[in-house]
């Protein structure tokens, strides 16, 4: 089980000349989305942020291409959101359904409305 015990704030430092080769990035997401990697969207209020990782998180699900880039593993999406409550990203979700030509968004996006740090949640998150 993870806990906050396992998310040092501070690591020591290392060379990396002695750690062993990882080989290449694997991608959910070709050159977009890393795999086993946190992906944040930054920007102003209003940018449009939420309206992309949505289509993301569409592509995603359904194991389709996101702006002509390969989605390489197909499943779930957990969308942690600091901004919006649920009922807002609610109708964010059918419209994105809605303009992919679909009449209901599709099973897999888990949505939870964060209001405290990450730090303190993450527990909570892995459980």
């Amino acid at each position: 089980m993870l806990s906050k015990s396992n998310f040092p704030i501070v690591n020591m430092p290392q060379d990396l000349a002695h750690t062993p080769d990882p080989g290449p990035m694997r991608f959910i997401i070709d050159d977009l989305v890393p795999d086993r990697y946190v992906t944040n969207i930054y920007g102003d209020g209003g940018s449009g942020k939420s309206y992309i990782a949505l289509h993301i998180a569409r592509c995603i699900i359904m194991g389709v291409p996101f702006l002509g880039k390969i989605v390489r593993v197909q499943g779930t999406v957990l969308y942690l959101d600091w901004e919006l409550e649920s009922l807002d990203q609610s109708h964010r979700w059918h419209s994105v359904a809605r303009g992919s030509g679909l009449q209901t968004p599709p099973n897999g996006l888990f949505y939870q409305q964060i209001t405290m740090p990450l730090y303190d949640v993450v527990e909570q998150i892995y459980a």
